[in-house]
């Protein structure tokens, strides 16, 4: 009897396990990107499919064809309705024999001509470049064939050649100056057709190599397993993608008559990784995604005597070698090194947030209003994210002692509750276009100052206006040298206007010298330790402006008197002027107004 029993026991089993295998099913999906967040370094996507099932059981919906940059560990599965219950997630690659593409061979022969169109106009440029030299040639030869000859004169006795006449040098003259005009503009043409056609080239190229790469020899595929009562079943399918980047960019348009900027933002993204997504909804985060969110310990710093160190451990910090003991020091105190390297949070990029005022967790999203078609081509995409306005005030800005221009600035606060994150910037001034540069970070209700354009109706000078050296002390042995400068604005603009002056005095940076006596025509409103001055005034049309300010500056006698300028601490300056790092830090650092400056910051003085 018991036999007999668990014998119908293991029938049932064995029934129920060939009803379950008999339910199991599979179904290949087709499936369409519904959003994706975009992230500095690669892209959250999101799929979207229905599964159509007759009957309940266990189906396979299977999703083909999926990018082979594809982060397997990182796929993800939802469904609904929430009765669904989700048995498997598998990713598996999947190889293909790469069919001739009629495509890849259409862009080969239409790489080859314009290979060759790119042949013909090189040799055309060789030509000219002969051309040129000939008539450089001609030119250099004639004048020589004729320096010694005697002048043409009325009488004929003397049959050696003459020299040629003034008539007969205009001709030569003309002759050679319409070749080379004819030759230039020959050439800038050819230039210009040669560069339009390397885009060309590059175009086709990419192409070609998206043919011959991109994907076709090897996909993804994965395989969501379900079981389902029998109900259509909708799945989400979610994976990281590789070979994605985003940074923001803005256009400013500056309205003068209205006092206020508009403000476009954008996110320009540009992805090749191997799938189009068309009509999806875009986001873009700031967060760092390979960067944990961890807190790093401290380590014990302590103070020994440099002899007490291995000599092959000196001047070194981080398993770099520096140097100067005294930089190691620095850096260990400073942790230059893991700020150089990219720590986290060493470059505050994790500390930004969101177009939509989306903050999560100290990192910043940005939600496109509307869905966007953005190509797997790898070149740059815009999307809008913002349109903003900000109440500005116009005031002109110039510094004497750099440049002999005036700046129109546009001068306002972020009154939004996200900050500008550092970005490209394209700059209009109503509807005139004035240039291109760029944004730092400016965060929440922060100041900040937007360089627009020079106005040539403003008149700048600074000259040193006297220099007097004298000696001084009991014994002689000090030298004191006066600067007397002055500064001279005059407006022409026809309207009045608010015009800031920068300058600056120096300031010591050994106790060997003093710098004193400051006399000062107009009081500045700002004087800083770094003896940067700033005077504000109101002017009016025609109206011209005189500042004049002096100082002196007492050295040692027998040491003399030099000046440097340097974004370092005097010390470490001096220290460094004969270490070759030091030299290439000082050769950048004396260039320093020829960097290039962001078109909006904050608000500097």
């Amino acid at each position: 009897m018991i036999m007999k029993n668990l014998s119908l026991c293991l029938a049932c089993i064995v029934l129920a396990t060939g009803l379950v295998f008999a339910a199991k099913s599979e179904e290949v999906v087709v499936s369409k990107i519904d959003r994706v967040m975009v992230y500095r370094d690669r892209a959250f996507v999101t799929r979207v499919a229905r599964l159509s099932v007759g009957a309940a059981g266990v189906v396979d919906a299977v999703f083909p064809g999926l990018p082979n940059l594809l982060a397997d560990d990182s796929v993800r599965a939802k469904v609904t309705p929430a009765t669904v219950k989700i048995l498997d997630v598998q990713v598996k690659s999947v190889s293909h024999e790469q069919a001739a593409d009629p495509k890849a061979q259409v862009l080969q022969e239409r790489l080859q001509g314009l290979d060759e169109e790119k042949g013909r106009i090189e040799s055309r440029l060789r030509v000219l470049s002969i051309e040129n030299d000939y008539l450089d040639g001609v030119r250099k030869s004639y004048l020589n064939a004729f320096s010694g000859l005697r002048p043409k004169s009325a009488g004929g006795g003397d049959e050696s050649p003459a020299r040629p006449s003034v008539q007969e040098l205009d001709a030569l003259l003309k002759f050679l100056v319409d070749k080379h005009q004819s030759n230039a503009l020959a050439v800038q043409r050819e230039q210009k057709s040669l560069q339009t056609l390397l885009v060309r080239i590059g175009v086709v190229k990419h192409d070609l190599a998206q043919l011959e790469s991109g994907g076709g020899r090897e996909t993804k595929t994965v395989r969501v397993t379900v079981e389902t009562a029998g109900a259509p079943v909708e799945i989400e399918l979610a994976y990281q993608i590789m070979s994605v980047e985003w940074s923001p960019g803005y256009d400013i348009r500056v309205l003068l008559d209205e006092k206020k900027t508009e403000f476009t933002g954008y996110g320009v993204v540009s992805q090749s990784s191997g799938e189009d997504w068309l009509q999806a909804q875009i986001g873009f985060s700031t967060a760092v995604p390979a960067v944990r969110g961890w807190v790093p310990d401290l380590v014990p710093v302590y103070a020994i005597p440099q002899a007490n160190l291995p000599s092959d451990r000196r001047s070194t910090a981080g398993g770099r070698r520096l140097a100067t003991q005294q930089e190691a020091n620095r850096m260990l105190l400073d942790n230059v090194a893991e700020k150089e390297s990219g720590g986290a949070g060493g470059d505050g990029s994790l500390t930004e947030t969101s177009s939509s005022g989306d903050g999560r967790a100290g990192s910043l999203v940005f939600t496109v209003p509307k869905r966007a078609d953005i190509p797997s081509d790898g070149s740059p995409h815009r999307t809008m994210l913002s349109l903003d306005t900000f109440p500005v005030r116009f005031e002109y800005l110039c510094v004497p002692k750099l440049s002999p221009h005036a700046f129109l600035q546009a001068v306002g606060s972020n009154t939004l509750t996200t900050p500008i994150l550092r970005g490209n910037l394209n700059i209009f001034l109503g509807g005139d276009f004035v240039g291109s540069s760029f944004t730092e970070n400016i965060l929440p209700g922060e100041p900040f100052e937007l360089t627009l354009s020079v106005n040539e109706n403003i008149r700048v000078t600074r000259t040193l206006e006297e220099r007097e050296e004298k000696t001084s002390g009991l014994l002689g042995d000090r030298i004191r040298s006066t600067f007397t400068f002055n500064i001279k604005v005059e407006n022409y603009t026809g309207s009045e206007i608010v015009m800031n002056i920068l300058d600056q005095v120096p300031v010591s940076g050994t106790e060997d010298v003093t710098v004193e006596g400051f006399v000062f025509s107009r009081e500045p409103v700002i004087r800083n330790k770094q003896g940067i001055v700033k005077w504000q005034l109101s002017m009016k049309p025609k109206e011209t402006v005189n500042i004049t300010f002096s100082f002196t500056v007492s050295a040692p006698k027998d040491k003399g008197l030099a000046f440097i300028r340097t974004a370092l601490p005097p010390s470490v300056y001096l220290q460094q002027l004969n270490e070759v790092k030091g030299k290439k830090d000082i050769e950048q650092d004396f260039n320093f107004e020829k960097k290039a400056a962001p078109g909006m910051r904050m608000k500097q003085y």
